[in-house]
Protein backbone atom coordinates (compact mmCIF):
# COMPACT_ATOMS: atom_id res chain seq x y z
CA UNK A 1 0.00 0.00 0.00
CA UNK A 2 1.38 3.60 -0.85
CA UNK A 3 0.16 6.68 1.10
CA UNK A 4 1.60 9.77 -0.39
CA UNK A 5 1.27 13.77 0.11
CA UNK A 6 0.78 15.42 -3.34
CA UNK A 7 1.45 18.71 -3.76
CA UNK A 8 0.53 21.26 -0.91
CA UNK A 9 -2.18 19.08 0.31
CA UNK A 10 -2.61 18.00 3.90
CA UNK A 11 -4.65 14.67 2.74
CA UNK A 12 -2.89 11.63 2.34
CA UNK A 13 -3.59 10.17 -0.86
CA UNK A 14 -3.66 6.35 -2.06
CA UNK A 15 -1.67 5.53 -4.72
CA UNK A 16 -2.61 1.68 -6.55
CA UNK A 17 -3.15 0.20 -9.80
CA UNK A 18 -6.51 -1.13 -10.81
CA UNK A 19 -7.57 -2.90 -13.99
CA UNK A 20 -10.76 -2.43 -15.44
CA UNK A 21 -11.91 -3.41 -18.91
CA UNK A 22 -8.57 -4.89 -19.65
CA UNK A 23 -6.44 -1.34 -19.00
CA UNK A 24 -4.16 -1.17 -15.72
CA UNK A 25 -4.17 2.37 -14.54
CA UNK A 26 -2.59 4.02 -11.89
CA UNK A 27 -5.08 5.13 -9.21
CA UNK A 28 -4.70 8.20 -7.17
CA UNK A 29 -7.30 8.59 -4.18
CA UNK A 30 -7.10 11.44 -1.66
CA UNK A 31 -8.49 10.62 1.71
CA UNK A 32 -7.84 12.03 4.96
CA UNK A 33 -5.35 14.18 6.72
CA UNK A 34 -4.78 11.35 9.62
CA UNK A 35 -2.55 8.83 8.23
CA UNK A 36 -3.33 5.52 10.16
CA UNK A 37 -7.29 6.34 9.14
CA UNK A 38 -6.40 6.74 5.24
CA UNK A 39 -3.89 3.52 6.08
CA UNK A 40 -7.71 1.27 7.17
CA UNK A 41 -9.85 3.10 4.69
CA UNK A 42 -7.28 2.25 1.72
CA UNK A 43 -7.22 -1.53 3.48
CA UNK A 44 -11.35 -1.85 3.28
CA UNK A 45 -11.12 -0.70 -0.53
CA UNK A 46 -8.73 -3.37 -1.13
CA UNK A 47 -10.84 -5.86 -0.24
CA UNK A 48 -13.89 -4.32 -1.67
CA UNK A 49 -12.04 -4.70 -5.01
CA UNK A 50 -10.58 -8.01 -4.64
CA UNK A 51 -14.53 -9.40 -4.16
CA UNK A 52 -16.00 -7.18 -6.90
CA UNK A 53 -13.36 -9.41 -9.47
CA UNK A 54 -14.06 -12.60 -7.74
CA UNK A 55 -17.62 -15.16 -7.97
CA UNK A 56 -17.70 -14.32 -3.87
CA UNK A 57 -20.41 -12.75 -2.36
CA UNK A 58 -20.05 -9.31 -0.93
CA UNK A 59 -19.17 -10.30 3.10
CA UNK A 60 -22.56 -7.92 4.85
CA UNK A 61 -19.90 -6.12 6.88
CA UNK A 62 -18.34 -4.80 3.49
CA UNK A 63 -21.91 -4.18 1.71
CA UNK A 64 -22.44 -1.98 4.78
CA UNK A 65 -19.31 -0.59 5.15
CA UNK A 66 -20.35 0.43 1.16
CA UNK A 67 -23.92 1.86 2.15
CA UNK A 68 -22.13 4.08 4.65
CA UNK A 69 -19.77 5.71 2.87
CA UNK A 70 -20.33 9.57 1.94
CA UNK A 71 -21.19 10.81 -1.34
CA UNK A 72 -17.54 11.32 -3.26
CA UNK A 73 -16.12 8.20 -2.08
CA UNK A 74 -19.16 6.19 -3.34
CA UNK A 75 -19.24 7.76 -6.86
CA UNK A 76 -15.39 6.78 -6.57
CA UNK A 77 -15.87 3.17 -5.93
CA UNK A 78 -18.67 2.93 -8.68
CA UNK A 79 -16.20 4.31 -10.97
CA UNK A 80 -14.09 1.43 -10.19
CA UNK A 81 -16.68 -0.85 -11.62
CA UNK A 82 -18.11 -2.08 -8.05
CA UNK A 83 -21.56 -3.34 -8.26
CA UNK A 84 -22.68 -2.91 -4.72
CA UNK A 85 -21.72 0.48 -5.07
CA UNK A 86 -23.10 1.50 -7.84
CA UNK A 87 -26.59 -0.14 -6.76
CA UNK A 88 -26.46 1.74 -3.46
CA UNK A 89 -25.23 4.60 -5.50
CA UNK A 90 -28.89 4.21 -7.42
CA UNK A 91 -30.84 4.28 -4.25
CA UNK A 92 -29.64 7.03 -2.66
CA UNK A 93 -31.24 9.05 -5.51
CA UNK A 94 -34.19 6.97 -5.95
CA UNK A 95 -36.89 9.78 -4.46
CA UNK A 96 -38.20 7.74 -1.21
CA UNK A 97 -42.02 8.17 -2.32
CA UNK A 98 -40.84 5.65 -5.48
CA UNK A 99 -39.77 3.24 -3.37
CA UNK A 100 -42.38 3.05 -1.73
CA UNK A 101 -44.48 2.68 -4.40
CA UNK A 102 -42.37 -0.58 -5.33
CA UNK A 103 -42.81 -1.78 -2.31
CA UNK A 104 -46.68 -1.80 -2.03
CA UNK A 105 -46.20 -3.37 -5.74
CA UNK A 106 -44.54 -5.86 -4.14
CA UNK A 107 -46.92 -6.73 -1.75
CA UNK A 108 -49.85 -6.18 -3.95
CA UNK A 109 -47.68 -9.14 -6.49
CA UNK A 110 -48.05 -11.57 -3.29
CA UNK A 111 -51.59 -11.73 -3.59
CA UNK A 112 -52.08 -9.59 -0.28
CA UNK A 113 -55.74 -8.10 0.07
CA UNK A 114 -56.00 -4.37 -1.22
CA UNK A 115 -57.25 -3.02 2.22
CA UNK A 116 -54.12 -4.57 3.87
CA UNK A 117 -51.85 -3.58 1.18
CA UNK A 118 -53.34 0.31 1.36
CA UNK A 119 -53.38 0.54 5.74
CA UNK A 120 -49.72 -1.44 5.59
CA UNK A 121 -48.05 1.25 2.98
CA UNK A 122 -50.28 4.30 4.76
CA UNK A 123 -49.01 3.21 8.31
CA UNK A 124 -45.21 3.64 6.87
CA UNK A 125 -45.89 6.87 4.70
CA UNK A 126 -47.34 8.09 8.33
CA UNK A 127 -43.88 7.01 9.85
CA UNK A 128 -41.86 8.31 7.17
CA UNK A 129 -43.45 11.94 6.63
CA UNK A 130 -43.07 12.14 11.09
CA UNK A 131 -39.27 11.58 10.72
CA UNK A 132 -38.92 13.62 7.88
CA UNK A 133 -37.33 11.07 5.98
CA UNK A 134 -35.82 12.28 2.49
CA UNK A 135 -33.39 9.59 2.23
CA UNK A 136 -32.66 6.08 3.13
CA UNK A 137 -30.10 6.91 5.60
CA UNK A 138 -32.76 9.12 7.27
CA UNK A 139 -34.63 5.76 8.72
CA UNK A 140 -32.91 5.43 11.63
CA UNK A 141 -33.79 3.64 15.10
CA UNK A 142 -33.43 6.68 16.61
CA UNK A 143 -35.51 8.57 14.50
CA UNK A 144 -38.28 5.88 14.53
CA UNK A 145 -38.65 5.26 18.32
CA UNK A 146 -38.35 9.02 19.02
CA UNK A 147 -41.49 9.44 16.58
CA UNK A 148 -43.50 6.52 18.15
CA UNK A 149 -43.01 8.18 21.76
CA UNK A 150 -44.41 11.37 20.56
CA UNK A 151 -47.62 9.77 19.27
CA UNK A 152 -47.56 7.60 22.24
CA UNK A 153 -46.81 10.53 24.30
CA UNK A 154 -50.17 12.55 22.12
CA UNK A 155 -52.44 9.57 22.97
CA UNK A 156 -51.57 6.92 20.38
CA UNK A 157 -52.23 3.07 21.96
CA UNK A 158 -49.71 0.70 22.32
CA UNK A 159 -51.38 -1.45 19.77
CA UNK A 160 -51.53 1.84 16.97
CA UNK A 161 -48.04 2.17 18.10
CA UNK A 162 -47.06 -1.33 17.27
CA UNK A 163 -49.51 -1.25 14.42
CA UNK A 164 -46.99 2.06 12.94
CA UNK A 165 -43.50 -0.03 14.03
CA UNK A 166 -44.46 -3.44 12.41
CA UNK A 167 -45.02 -1.93 8.97
CA UNK A 168 -42.32 1.01 8.65
CA UNK A 169 -40.17 -2.51 9.39
CA UNK A 170 -41.77 -4.32 7.00
CA UNK A 171 -40.62 -1.28 4.29
CA UNK A 172 -36.95 -1.78 5.63
CA UNK A 173 -36.73 -5.34 5.78
CA UNK A 174 -38.11 -5.38 2.02
CA UNK A 175 -35.23 -2.67 1.25
CA UNK A 176 -32.95 -4.68 3.27
CA UNK A 177 -33.86 -8.50 1.09
CA UNK A 178 -33.79 -6.57 -2.20
CA UNK A 179 -30.39 -5.38 -1.40
CA UNK A 180 -31.13 -1.25 -0.95
CA UNK A 181 -29.56 -1.27 2.35
CA UNK A 182 -26.83 -3.06 3.80
CA UNK A 183 -28.43 -4.05 7.34
CA UNK A 184 -32.36 -3.38 8.82
CA UNK A 185 -31.99 -0.24 11.21
CA UNK A 186 -35.01 -0.96 12.46
CA UNK A 187 -33.89 -4.78 13.75
CA UNK A 188 -33.54 -3.41 17.57
CA UNK A 189 -37.04 -1.51 17.78
CA UNK A 190 -39.26 -3.98 20.14
CA UNK A 191 -43.16 -3.84 20.50
CA UNK A 192 -44.76 -1.96 23.07
CA UNK A 193 -46.79 -4.05 25.80
CA UNK A 194 -50.21 -3.89 24.52
CA UNK A 195 -51.86 -6.00 27.80
CA UNK A 196 -50.16 -3.23 29.88
CA UNK A 197 -51.39 0.01 28.21
CA UNK A 198 -54.62 1.44 30.05
CA UNK A 199 -55.58 3.60 27.46
CA UNK A 200 -57.35 1.17 24.81
CA UNK A 201 -58.93 -1.78 26.86
CA UNK A 202 -61.92 -2.57 24.83
CA UNK A 203 -65.66 -3.31 26.83
CA UNK A 204 -68.04 -6.17 25.51
CA UNK A 205 -71.33 -3.98 25.08
CA UNK A 206 -74.30 -4.59 26.20
CA UNK A 207 -77.65 -5.81 23.82
CA UNK A 208 -79.11 -2.42 24.83
CA UNK A 209 -76.15 -1.01 24.02
CA UNK A 210 -75.50 -2.35 20.37
CA UNK A 211 -79.07 -1.27 19.55
CA UNK A 212 -78.96 1.98 20.89
CA UNK A 213 -75.63 2.25 18.53
CA UNK A 214 -77.50 0.75 15.80
CA UNK A 215 -80.61 3.28 16.12
CA UNK A 216 -78.74 6.29 16.61
CA UNK A 217 -76.14 5.17 13.28
CA UNK A 218 -79.60 4.77 11.04
CA UNK A 219 -80.69 7.69 11.55
CA UNK A 220 -77.77 10.30 11.71
CA UNK A 221 -76.23 12.37 9.13
CA UNK A 222 -73.36 10.75 6.60
CA UNK A 223 -69.88 10.82 8.57
CA UNK A 224 -66.35 10.32 7.08
CA UNK A 225 -68.04 9.81 3.59
CA UNK A 226 -70.21 7.40 5.33
CA UNK A 227 -73.73 7.41 5.37
CA UNK A 228 -76.39 6.64 8.53
CA UNK A 229 -77.52 3.37 6.56
CA UNK A 230 -74.15 1.89 5.66
CA UNK A 231 -72.75 2.60 8.98
CA UNK A 232 -76.04 0.90 10.67
CA UNK A 233 -75.74 -1.99 8.76
CA UNK A 234 -71.18 -2.19 8.98
CA UNK A 235 -71.97 -2.40 12.58
CA UNK A 236 -74.60 -4.99 12.52
CA UNK A 237 -72.13 -7.38 10.43
CA UNK A 238 -69.54 -6.87 12.94
CA UNK A 239 -72.18 -7.39 15.49
CA UNK A 240 -73.54 -10.58 14.08
CA UNK A 241 -70.59 -12.25 12.36
CA UNK A 242 -67.35 -10.75 14.41
CA UNK A 243 -65.71 -9.41 11.51
CA UNK A 244 -61.89 -7.76 11.34
CA UNK A 245 -61.81 -4.57 9.68
CA UNK A 246 -60.38 -5.60 6.51
CA UNK A 247 -62.55 -8.60 6.44
CA UNK A 248 -65.53 -6.00 6.65
CA UNK A 249 -64.08 -4.20 3.50
CA UNK A 250 -63.91 -7.49 1.49
CA UNK A 251 -67.34 -8.42 1.76
CA UNK A 252 -69.74 -8.44 -1.50
CA UNK A 253 -72.87 -10.04 -1.86
CA UNK A 254 -70.73 -13.41 -3.54
CA UNK A 255 -69.44 -13.71 0.32
CA UNK A 256 -72.78 -15.12 1.45
CA UNK A 257 -74.75 -18.25 1.38
CA UNK A 258 -78.46 -18.22 2.34
CA UNK A 259 -79.42 -22.11 2.02
CA UNK A 260 -80.84 -23.65 4.86
CA UNK A 261 -76.95 -23.39 6.76
CA UNK A 262 -76.66 -19.44 6.17
CA UNK A 263 -72.47 -18.20 6.67
CA UNK A 264 -70.58 -15.56 5.27
CA UNK A 265 -66.98 -16.35 4.11
CA UNK A 266 -63.71 -14.01 4.23
CA UNK A 267 -61.52 -15.24 1.55
CA UNK A 268 -57.77 -15.64 2.33
CA UNK A 269 -56.42 -12.87 0.74
CA UNK A 270 -58.19 -10.53 3.54
CA UNK A 271 -57.66 -12.69 6.78
CA UNK A 272 -55.26 -11.78 8.88
CA UNK A 273 -53.61 -15.51 8.48
CA UNK A 274 -53.88 -15.81 5.02
CA UNK A 275 -56.67 -18.98 5.23
CA UNK A 276 -60.39 -18.95 3.98
CA UNK A 277 -62.76 -18.45 7.35
CA UNK A 278 -65.94 -19.05 6.99
CA UNK A 279 -68.51 -17.96 9.86
CA UNK A 280 -72.22 -19.69 10.40
CA UNK A 281 -75.17 -17.67 11.22
CA UNK A 282 -78.16 -18.10 13.15
CA UNK A 283 -81.06 -18.86 11.67
CA UNK A 284 -82.75 -15.92 13.22
CA UNK A 285 -84.78 -12.28 12.72
CA UNK A 286 -81.25 -10.53 12.39
CA UNK A 287 -79.86 -13.01 9.57
CA UNK A 288 -83.49 -12.33 7.56
CA UNK A 289 -82.77 -9.06 8.13
CA UNK A 290 -79.25 -9.11 6.73
CA UNK A 291 -80.20 -11.32 3.95
CA UNK A 292 -82.93 -8.94 2.37
CA UNK A 293 -80.66 -6.10 2.96
CA UNK A 294 -77.80 -7.85 1.09
CA UNK A 295 -80.12 -9.48 -1.95
CA UNK A 296 -80.94 -5.79 -2.36
CA UNK A 297 -76.96 -4.68 -3.12
CA UNK A 298 -74.85 -4.85 -6.60
CA UNK A 299 -71.61 -6.15 -7.35
CA UNK A 300 -68.45 -4.82 -5.66
CA UNK A 301 -68.00 -4.39 -2.03
CA UNK A 302 -71.07 -4.14 0.54
CA UNK A 303 -68.94 -1.52 2.29
CA UNK A 304 -66.43 1.25 2.26
CA UNK A 305 -64.91 0.84 5.67
CA UNK A 306 -62.65 4.94 6.36
CA UNK A 307 -59.73 4.86 8.01
CA UNK A 308 -60.98 6.94 11.20
CA UNK A 309 -63.55 3.93 12.19
CA UNK A 310 -62.91 5.20 15.91
CA UNK A 311 -64.19 8.74 15.39
CA UNK A 312 -66.87 7.84 13.53
CA UNK A 313 -68.02 5.70 15.73
CA UNK A 314 -67.30 7.65 18.69
CA UNK A 315 -69.70 10.69 17.41
CA UNK A 316 -72.69 7.87 17.18
CA UNK A 317 -72.37 6.45 20.35
CA UNK A 318 -72.73 10.06 21.33
CA UNK A 319 -76.33 10.31 19.78
CA UNK A 320 -77.25 6.80 21.48
CA UNK A 321 -76.32 7.84 24.65
CA UNK A 322 -73.86 5.20 25.11
CA UNK A 323 -70.88 6.01 26.87
CA UNK A 324 -67.44 5.45 24.85
CA UNK A 325 -65.25 5.11 28.64
CA UNK A 326 -67.07 2.98 30.92
CA UNK A 327 -66.05 3.53 34.93
CA UNK A 328 -63.31 0.91 34.79
CA UNK A 329 -61.56 3.06 31.49
CA UNK A 330 -62.52 0.38 29.11
CA UNK A 331 -63.53 1.87 25.84
CA UNK A 332 -66.81 0.46 23.26
CA UNK A 333 -64.52 1.34 19.82
CA UNK A 334 -65.17 0.09 16.51
CA UNK A 335 -63.11 -2.95 17.10
CA UNK A 336 -65.14 -3.62 20.55
CA UNK A 337 -67.91 -5.05 18.48
CA UNK A 338 -65.55 -7.98 17.96
CA UNK A 339 -64.72 -7.95 21.35
CA UNK A 340 -68.45 -8.30 21.97
CA UNK A 341 -69.44 -10.91 19.41
CA UNK A 342 -66.44 -12.87 21.47
CA UNK A 343 -67.72 -12.18 24.98
CA UNK A 344 -71.56 -13.19 23.77
CA UNK A 345 -70.26 -16.77 21.76
CA UNK A 346 -68.30 -17.66 25.03
CA UNK A 347 -70.61 -17.61 26.75
CA UNK A 348 -72.55 -20.62 25.20
CA UNK A 349 -69.71 -21.87 22.62
CA UNK A 350 -67.23 -24.60 23.84
CA UNK A 351 -63.77 -22.55 23.59
CA UNK A 352 -61.63 -23.78 20.90
CA UNK A 353 -64.94 -23.21 18.35
CA UNK A 354 -64.79 -19.78 19.42
CA UNK A 355 -60.93 -19.83 18.50
CA UNK A 356 -62.40 -21.02 15.04
CA UNK A 357 -64.94 -18.75 14.69
CA UNK A 358 -62.57 -15.69 15.41
CA UNK A 359 -60.41 -17.30 13.20
CA UNK A 360 -57.11 -17.12 15.44
CA UNK A 361 -54.38 -19.56 15.81
CA UNK A 362 -54.01 -19.84 19.27
CA UNK A 363 -55.99 -19.76 22.24
CA UNK A 364 -54.03 -17.44 24.35
CA UNK A 365 -55.48 -14.62 21.59
CA UNK A 366 -58.88 -15.82 22.12
CA UNK A 367 -58.68 -15.34 25.84
CA UNK A 368 -57.79 -11.76 25.61
CA UNK A 369 -61.20 -11.54 23.51
CA UNK A 370 -63.06 -11.95 26.17
CA UNK A 371 -64.29 -9.66 28.36
CA UNK A 372 -66.95 -10.44 31.10
CA UNK A 373 -68.52 -8.10 33.17
CA UNK A 374 -68.28 -7.00 36.66
CA UNK A 375 -71.69 -8.53 36.96
CA UNK A 376 -70.81 -11.75 35.28
CA UNK A 377 -67.75 -12.00 37.70
CA UNK A 378 -69.60 -11.10 40.53
CA UNK A 379 -72.44 -13.73 39.78
CA UNK A 380 -70.20 -16.54 39.35
CA UNK A 381 -68.36 -15.87 42.34
CA UNK A 382 -71.49 -16.57 44.44
CA UNK A 383 -72.28 -19.20 42.44
CA UNK A 384 -69.02 -20.97 43.47
CA UNK A 385 -69.65 -23.98 46.22
CA UNK A 386 -67.42 -23.96 49.24
CA UNK A 387 -67.64 -26.23 52.43
CA UNK A 388 -68.83 -23.88 55.34
CA UNK A 389 -66.51 -22.78 57.51
CA UNK A 390 -65.75 -24.62 60.72
CA UNK A 391 -67.62 -23.75 63.88
CA UNK A 392 -64.01 -22.91 65.37
CA UNK A 393 -63.50 -20.70 62.66
CA UNK A 394 -64.92 -17.42 64.02
CA UNK A 395 -62.87 -14.55 65.02
CA UNK A 396 -64.68 -13.78 68.32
Amino acid sequence: MTLVRRGKSKRWTWRFRHQKHGTNKVIYWALFEDKAQSAEFAGQVGLILDYSKSPRPMPPELAKWIAELDAAHLARLVSLGVKEAEEYSQTRVRPLRDLVALWRLSLENKGRGDQHVTDTVHRAAAVLDGIGATRLADITSDTVEAYLRKRRDDGLSAAGSNHLSQSIKQFVIWLHRTNRIAANPLSAISKQNERADPKHERRAATGEEVLALLKAAREGPSRFNCSGEERFWMYLVMWLIGARRRELASLTTGSFAWGDEPYGTFEAAYTKHGKRRTVPLADDAWTNVLRQWVSTQGNGPLFHVPHNTSKMIQADLVEAGVPYRDAQGRVFDFYALRVTFATDMARTTDFFILMKLLGHSSPSMTARYVRPSQDEMRRAIRKRKKKPPPDDSSTD
